[in-house]
């Protein structure tokens, strides 16, 4: 109905323009410019939606956007290029992908080289939002200059229809030879995951492109039909290939190639559907395989230690057992391998390797178990071989002519086939030609056949016989040189399957030693040593292999064999990485010795700083003194000072030790990519390294250029050649700044402890010389004339003399000392000059005394004699209590004695930690700190005893010389005993507390280790609402479960908050914090976390099903009514197709049924596409699913589960619902055609025979 409207209007606007024509308008063409487009828009056919009255719009600015101008433009060019009979010159694919720009561009430059027009306007100028109408106008009214006259109405209408006719009959064969073109094509990807791609486009093209192709064929059908009396009448002349008949083959071929192509797809996705699902079952038996080699090496290890200690084996069946079956597993393993290899599968070189690995594996643990475990047994080589079967060519030739081609084309075949270059290639030609041979074995059966046809010929049997025997003589040359080629294939292949397993271990070896991390980083060189022993051991193993590998190579180029350079070049390749394999242990002997080197000097020098640190701290500590310190305590420190002074002078020589080998350590720093080398960094070649851009031999000097990547550095030679190398090869020699400055920081450390000794030692002679002379000033102060008087002039003049001696050394020791500042040396110096002064007095008063001594002795005779009596009963007293004294010093100090004894097994005990079986050594310990403290208590009964007694001597008056020594030991025994009693109580405390984590623990422990099993042992998603609801009340079970293990737990952590208490106070007690309370806090608290990660794990799961199950029901639900419908649809067609056709009724009925078929189908595509909404929602919410076990720290993450999930299967289910939706459309439309075609036949004949009757 728009076309013919678009066909009224253009008449209407053709009769007003000849009207104005005859009412005196001008007849030239040179209008003004707004007119000449008025009149070439409304010449402008019809074409996609578009009429005239659009682009009078267009040109009157009511839509004056750069897409508007754009399409006028492109229209006008199209329209003058169809009145000039030429539309192929504007590809209308190629419009509709190019940008505004391009078609602008292209629409100038036609017009300006086929129309002569002017290019007055650019591209850029059009493509605004804002263009210049007036020189549009005035483009446009030149392009209407150019255009010849419009032709009369009806031929142009006939024109425009048949160009509109051709163009898309045009664009329909391009698409259809394309894709027939695509579809022909028999070369797949090799991925599961790309074929499923290819697939997945193949199935939209089939639902989305052809339909609208085919509607367009129809289309093209109904203007054909339109066209078809211009045709028969003359006017149009079609092309060849434009009829619709023509059009009809190619839609066949097309049809065809579709069919092809999906068969061929199902095939390949079947196929590597069925690949895929061998590659996941050789990763999970793999793993289980690995696992159970785990499991026999490790009983192995233990029965060699048992044999070691002289014990027997025990469960030495059960290592062969796990022996067999992992033997067992990798026989499967290898068969699946070899039908991934068959198949193409790109994984199969890499599961090939895997189970190779685990099979040399095997054959290891096994000779070790024979040697070591089981003597005498003989060591258990599985060899797998490989056998390929290929298909089998399917000839069926009957004549000679036929047969000797076959022949001569298999011999040549044979004679010019390559003998491979890698173990790939080798074996590919060996299972081709295996197959090549098994089909020239059974050729012998066509000849047989030949052999026997002679007797049916007639005549001619000289030639017959003559071709027998031609055919005999080259069949049999073909069948010596198939066994020929059979047999160097298979040596080949033997030769080059050991070579490539030999350069795969040399490879994975160099591979693991060059990108061995040699920096500072890494510092474990004890474990490379024994990792380095282990690897010359190999290598002495490999070395017979790889002679008796390059002597089968040399008997083969003996032999004269075929595959000559293969065999050299892997000849060479083993040689060649040998020979690096043999420089490379030259790099690691090297390093070791240099790292160790490295590492062992920073751990002296760390050492070293430590010692010093805490010399330091000592001599701070201890000789550190003020005034109150004893002169019995100064002169013990002053002695410990000179001994301090010998060890410090000894320990020079460790540090000049160090500083000699600081200047022989290598540079470690520089390996790191994150210190790049900041100007010429030398470093020297270890090993002999040639390449084809450089050449470095051992001990040579290089400048290192980039360190950029770890293992490979790019060095420059001495010759100004530079190439990357792999760093191995390379130290960075000394001197290593680090180290020259550790050392120059430890000699520092070392002269700032000889300056702080020294400066102590003054302060200590300075401090004891005060004491000293302290002590004579108060002697001579407390002296009273009589005191004086009784001394003799030896002990005075001695007094005296040491009061001088000892201020003089003050004098000389307080100038350096920082205890003394000048205010003292004076009120020291008033004090002595007193002191003097005293001594002056008394001894001027002792000679006065002495001139009136005569006078008194008389008189004093009687009363000396009463003093004397009395003084010998008063010294008696005097000196009992002397010795009660000295009696409870020896007792308290017996006391001390055995606090200290106490004590240092108290401490002995704290500092040893609890070992492998915790709890009965935990035990063991409360009953020995028990008996300890039962110990302390009988202690403290006997110290209450003494401070009884003791307190009531003290009070006595007059006591003697050892009443302060006496106090003095009674404060320090009871401060004693508090303190070792105080740290007993705590211990033991302690020792209950941590008897009562570690059972706990163990406890929870366990419980912890259960769920996280029973977690760890779901490896699949649930795929149906069956088993989600299964694991939704299994769920709600264990948490339940776990509720009722929550207060467990909770006492953990009270336990835990006492634990924490129980440690502080040790560390104030002690001073000392408890390892094993600091242990088993971190236990506990890692408990805890697990165990509120499995109940995090448990809710997460519970609302992920939950979502899932919801997601599942609706794909469900709607898959399985479509899968129902699809299956009672099939019946129906069937059953209608069943029905045999007799008249054309039957067929109206079977094309009524047909229809109603093709309609339902129609109608259920909304519901297949809601089906695969769901089936994406519910693949989304897989791949937002945290379905993983929660594993213990310890674990090993190699022995995590893999969890399967549901949505391949989802995917799969989807694929086969479309496809079969996909296969009943295409068929119910197939079949319409067809019955059709055979309805319209039989009512032509029915026609027929009707008129014939008549």
């Amino acid at each position: 109905m728009n076309h013919v409207g678009q066909q009224q209007k253009r008449r209407k606007v053709k009769q007003k323009k000849s009207s104005n024509h005859h009412h005196g308008h001008s007849p030239s063409r040179r209008t003004q410019p707004l007119d000449r487009v008025v009149m070439f828009c409304d010449d402008l056919p019809s074409e996609n939606g578009y009429s005239s009255s659009v682009h009078l719009d267009m040109v009157n600015g009511c839509e004056t956007d750069r897409s508007s101008i754009y399409l006028g433009s492109v229209y006008s060019v199209r329209s003058e290029l169809q009145l000039k009979e030429i539309p192929m010159l504007i590809d209308m694919n190629r419009v509709y992908r190019q940008t505004n720009l391009q078609n602008l561009d292209q629409a100038f430059t036609i017009a300006e080289k086929d129309l002569g027009v002017t290019r007055l306007l650019d591209p850029e100028d059009v493509d605004v939002p804002q263009p210049d109408e007036k020189s549009i106008i005035t483009y446009v009214s030149s392009l209407y200059d150019a255009m010849p006259r419009v032709p009369d109405v009806q031929d142009g209408e006939l024109e425009l229809r048949w160009h509109e006719y051709y163009e898309r009959v045009t664009m329909l064969l391009q698409w259809i030879r394309h894709y027939t073109v695509i579809f022909e094509e028999k070369r797949f990807p090799a991925s599961y995951e790309e074929i499923e791609i290819l697939w997945r486009q193949f199935l939209k093209f089939k639902e989305t492109d052809l339909p609208s192709k085919e509607a367009d064929k129809n289309q093209s059908k109904l203007q054909y039909q339109s066209l078809e009396g211009a045709v028969k009448a003359g006017q149009l002349k079609v092309p060849p290939g434009y009829h619709p008949l023509d059009v009809e083959k190619e839609w066949g071929k097309l049809h065809v190639s579709i069919l092809e192509r999906e068969k061929l797809l199902r095939i390949e996705l079947e196929r590597l559907e069925r690949l895929q699902r061998i590659v996941s079952k050789l990763q999970m038996e793999s793993g289980l395989c690995e696992e159970q080699l785990n499991q026999a090496d490790t009983l192995l290890q233990t029965n060699m230690r048992l044999l070691n200690s002289g014990k027997p084996p025990q469960r030495a069946g059960d290592i062969e057992r796990d022996l067999d079956k992992a033997d067992t597993m990798i026989r499967v393993l290898f068969n699946d391998v070899q039908a991934l290899k068959d198949g193409r599968h790109p994984q199969g070189e890499q599961m090939y390797r895997r189970v190779y690995r685990l099979h040399e594996r095997l054959v290891g643990i096994r000779t070790e178990y024979n040697l070591r475990i089981k003597s005498g047994a003989t060591q258990v080589i599985t060899q797998v071989t490989h056998v390929t079967q290929t298909s089998e060519m399917d000839v069926t030739l009957r004549y000679f002519q036929d047969l000797l081609a076959w022949v001569e084309e298999n011999q040549k075949r044979i004679n010019t086939a390559e003998w491979g270059s890698d173990l790939p290639t080798v074996e590919s030609q060996l299972g081709s030609h295996r197959g090549l041979h098994q089909s020239i074995n059974e050729f012998r059966a066509k000849i047989e056949r030949a052999r026997t046809d002679e007797g049916q010929i007639p005549g001619g049997r000289g030639a017959y016989q003559d071709y027998l025997g031609k055919l005999d003589l080259h069949y049999a040359k073909l069948l010596n040189s198939s066994k020929a080629r059979l047999r160097h294939l298979e040596s080949l292949n033997g030769f080059v399957a050991a070579a490539t397993k030999e350069l795969m271990w040399l490879n994975d070896k160099e591979e693991e030693e060059v990108n061995f991390d040699w920096s500072e980083r890494n510092s474990n060189m004890t474990s490379k040593k024994d990792n380095y022993s282990g690897l010359m051991r190999e290598l002495e193993l490999k070395e017979k292999k790889i002679k008796e590998i390059q002597s089968t190579g040399d008997r083969l180029l003996h032999d004269d064999h075929p595959g000559r350079s293969t065999i050299e070049a892997f000849q060479a390749a083993l040689q060649t990485q040998w020979s690096w394999m043999l420089q490379l242990c030259c790099c690691i002997e090297a390093h070791l010795k240099e790292n160790t080197a490295y590492f062992q000097y920073f751990a002296d020098v760390k050492e070293a700083e430590e010692h010093l640190k805490k010399i330091n701290d000592t001599m701070r500590r201890k000789y550190t003194c003020d005034r109150s310190v004893t002169v019995t305590r100064l002169e013990d420190l002053l002695q410990d000072s000179m001994d301090e002074k010998e060890q410090l002078t000894e320990y020079k020589g460790q540090v000049s030790g160090l500083a000699k080998r600081a200047k022989a350590i290598i540079q470690l720093k520089p390996r790191s990519p994150s210190n790049p080398p900041k100007a010429k960094q030398p470093v020297q070649a270890v090993c002999d390294y040639k390449q084809l851009e450089i050449t470095v031999h051992k001990g040579d000097e290089c400048v290192l250029v980039n360190n950029s990547q770890p293992s490979k550095w790019k060095i420059m030679n001495s010759a100004g050649n530079d190439a990357m190398v792999p760093s191995v090869c390379f130290i960075v020699p000394p001197p290593n700044k680090e180290a020259l400055d550790a050392v120059s920081r430890l000699e520092e450390s070392h002269q700032a402890l000889i300056t702080m000794w020294h400066t102590m030692h003054i302060d200590l002679k300075c401090m004891l010389s005060y004491q000293y002379l302290l002590r004579d000033i108060q002697l001579i102060q407390s002296w009273t004339l009589i005191t004086f008087r009784s001394m003799t002039s030896e002990e005075y003049s001695q007094a005296l003399r040491n009061l001088e001696i000892h201020y003089q050394d003050f004098l000389r020791d307080s100038q350096d000392s920082h205890n003394f500042h000048p205010d003292d040396r004076m009120n020291i110096e008033r004090e002595y000059s007193s002191c003097t002064q005293k001594y002056d007095l008394l001894l001027r008063s002792l000679e006065k005394g002495k001139r009136l001594q005569s006078v008194f002795i008389r008189a004093e005779s009687w009363r000396l004699m009463c003093v004397c009596v009395t003084r010998v009963s008063v010294t008696h007293a005097g000196e009992q209590d002397e010795s009660t004294c000295k009696n409870y010093v020896s007792q308290l100090k017996n006391i001390q004695l055995q606090l200290d004894g106490c004590e240092s097994r108290t401490v002995s005990k704290i500092r040893t930690p609890l070992d492998k079986d915790p709890i009965k050594e935990c035990s063991q310990r409360i009953g020995d700190q028990q008996q300890i403290h039962f110990e302390l208590e009988t202690i403290q009964k006997n110290l209450d005893k003494v401070n009884d007694k003791t307190r009531k001597i003290l009070t006595q008056p007059d006591m003697g010389e050892s009443a302060p020594l006496l106090r003095s030991e009674l404060e320090v025994t009871l401060q004693k005993m508090n303190q070792v009693y105080s740290l007993s109580t705590v211990y033991l405390d302690k020792l209950k507390m941590i008897h009562l984590v570690i059972r706990n623990t163990q406890g929870a422990e366990e419980v912890v280790k259960t769920y996280e099993d029973q977690l760890k042992e779901v490896q699949t998603v649930p795929g149906d609402l069956k088993e989600l609801e299964s694991s939704k009340s299994d769920l709600k079970r264990m948490r339940g479960q776990v509720e009722g293990h929550q207060p467990l737990f909770n006492g953990l952590e009270n336990d835990l908050s006492k634990a924490r208490e129980v440690s502080d106070r040790m560390l104030k007690v002690h001073s000392e914090r408890d390892v094993d309370l600091d242990r088993y806090r971190e236990k506990v608290q890692m408990l805890l976390e697990r165990w509120q990660a499995i109940v995090l794990q448990i809710d997460v799961r519970q609302r992920e099903l939950e979502q899932l199950g919801k997601q599942l029901r609706y794909y469900r639900e709607s898959y399985e009514w479509l899968i129902r419908w699809i299956t009672e649809a099939k019946k129906r067609q069937e059953k209608i197709q069943s029905v045999t056709i007799t008249d054309s009724r039957t067929v109206k009925e079977q094309l009524l049924e047909e229809k109603k078929l093709l309609e339902e189908s129609e109608k259920n595509r909304e519901k297949v596409d809601e089906c695969q909404k769901y089936a994406k929602q519910y693949i989304e919410a897989i791949k937002l699913v945290t379905y993983k076990a929660q594993v213990e720290p310890v674990a090993s993450p190699l022995k995590k589960p893999k969890v399967q999930s549901a949505s391949d299967n989802i995917i799969q289910e989807y694929v086969e619902l479309r496809t079969k939706y996909s296969e009943l459309t295409t068929l119910t439309s197939q079949y319409i055609k067809f019955i059709t075609e055979t309805l319209r036949r039989l009512e032509e004949e029915e026609n027929i025979m009707c008129s014939t009757s008549y």
